[in-house]
């Protein structure tokens, strides 16, 4: 009976150990579909949604690239959309060997700010990882022109493969 529970616990260990050894940046690799979806103020008065859809690239080793399409609406009457790129080094992230990570994002033109996110990645192969922002400041932020004041946005990327 003692060596069936050595055994058992010697494999959950092992099994556990293996798994956790698999993350690191080179999780994220490959074309991936980026999505967001959150709230945010603007004008210090309206509150709306923002959404993000597009494709990203990331290079296994810390960079992402890729084309973002953002849009928001406010309770003030105001609905803006636009198109952003994301440049090799505008994109960065970290992934920990326990698949927990980060994620920041330099938006551009027409869209301006740093947006950074606790990222965790599903499973050592990389098909999923969610995303979490993590800002509490957003002195130079705009969306599509808009000036934000605050933003919680969360969603994720998964793998086109």
């Amino acid at each position: 009976m003692m060596k069936v529970l050595a055994a058992a616990i010697m494999a959950v260990i092992l099994t556990s150990t293996a798994a956790s050894a698999g993350f690191g940046k080179g999780s994220l690799n490959g074309t991936y579909v980026f999505s967001l979806r959150g709230f945010d103020l603007n004008d210090n008065t309206h509150t709306g949604e923002v959404a993000v859809l597009g494709v990203v690239s990331f290079n296994g080793a810390g960079k992402f690239k890729g084309t973002l399409n953002l849009t928001s609406a406010d309770s003030g009457g105001d609905q803006a959309a636009c198109t952003t790129a994301v440049s090799g080094t505008a994109g960065s992230y970290t992934v920990a060997s326990d698949g927990t990570g980060t994620l920041t994002l330099v938006l551009s033109s027409p869209s301006s700010g740093t947006l950074n996110f606790n990222l965790v990645v599903q499973t050592p192969g990389g098909a999923t990882a969610f995303l979490l922002e993590s800002d509490t400041s957003f002195s130079a932020v705009s969306v599509c022109g808009e000036p934000i004041n605050t933003m919680v946005l969360t969603g994720g990327v998964q793998s086109e493969k």
